[in-house]
């Protein structure tokens, strides 16, 4: 009688390798830290309509409205320390203007919140209203159209907020290996899984980001006067959307974040503050118009690359904002 062979130890086998799989991830996982590398999660339209579903209905929310100024400028952790009975929500979205996001804001019954809207004089033009139309779209469809973009988000988000090992990128460092012969630099931005970042500009080549944002200004480039009567028009155009949500008992604050050097000196040779911010802010039923240069809490930081804050003077900068947001009257403490 033949023997038959004895069965091959499976259950032994895939228990080794998956303990060998997860010894090995733990150990790139410390690797990856070790050099520097956080947790970060991939910004999208879907974590934007996450965060814009926490603000539905709550009297003390904060929608932080904007593109990149505010969006590494503002420290989230320090508003709710200095005014702890209010809700901070980050919805800026990088390379955008909010001005469409604002006007949804007013169409939501449901928003009686605070909207804190970072803007430039740019960013009245009809044609930046659309900009942010990707993250009202993920919003509108959430759950109920979009169960699984939905779904997949929030997993994704618990992953990426957790693991630095997915924030380093397996092609990009082999691509450094490959080319440089070395491990690259952790990326000097970081987003959290409330869509708050961080950057740390010492990280980053600080003089090439200088020249991206440097203008060299021509005096051509000056804006006519007529035009900025057309864009002061454009801007308050955007009045019944204040008054709207003002009506329900919320409060919009219009917010010119600092910019520095020559970027600050090309805008203000081609849009003067006078001439634009000034009169939108004596004409706007918004609760407040601050321009940073007419606060010393808000006036006095250095910009790495002239056209944002290192995220390391967030915490100061957002206390100065506060206590110019508390002597305005639209938040109390």
């Amino acid at each position: 009688m033949q023997r038959r062979a004895p069965a091959a130890p499976w259950g032994r086998i895939w228990a080794l390798v998956l303990a060998v799989t997860l010894l090995g991830g733990l150990g790139l996982e410390r690797f990856v830290r070790a050099r520097g590398y956080e947790p970060s999660i991939k910004d999208d339209a879907w974590a934007w309509a996450w965060e814009r579903g926490r603000i539905d209905g709550d009297p003390h929310a904060v929608a932080i409205l904007g593109g990149s100024r505010i969006l590494l400028a503002f420290d989230a952790a320090t508003f709710r320390r200095e005014l702890p009975g209010y809700t901070p929500v980050q919805l800026a979205v990088n390379g955008t203007q909010p001005i469409g996001t604002l006007r949804a804001l007013a169409a939501d019954p449901d928003f009686r919140g605070v909207v804190i809207v970072d803007t430039s004089e740019l960013g009245f033009l009809h044609q930046n209203w659309a900009t942010q139309d990707a993250e009202l779209d993920a919003y509108r469809r959430g759950w109920a159209r979009a169960p699984g973009a939905m779904a997949e988000r929030y997993l994704a988000t618990l992953v990426q907020s957790h693991v630095a090992l997915v924030t380093a990128g397996g092609p990009r460092l082999l691509e450094g290996l490959l080319l440089q012969g070395q491990w690259p630099g952790p990326r000097y931005v970081v987003t959290h899984a409330d869509r708050t970042r961080y950057a740390d500009y010492d990280l980053a080549d600080a003089s090439k980001l200088r020249r991206a944002h440097e203008i060299v200004f021509h005096p051509e480039e000056i804006t006519a006067a007529e035009e900025l009567e057309m864009r002061l028009a454009e801007a308050l155009e955007t009045e019944p959307a204040i008054r709207a949500i003002q009506a329900r008992g919320g409060k919009v604050v219009y917010l010119r974040m600092p910019t520095c050097g020559a970027r600050w000196l090309a805008d203000e040779a081609a849009r003067p503050k006078a001439a634009f911010w000034d009169r939108l802010a004596a004409r706007t039923a918004a609760a407040a118009a601050i321009h940073f240069k007419d606060h010393e809490a808000l006036a006095h930081f250095d910009c790495p690359d002239l056209s944002h804050l290192d995220s390391r003077d967030g915490p100061a900068f957002t206390r100065g904002l506060v206590e110019v947001l508390v002597a305005r009257g639209v938040v109390a403490r």
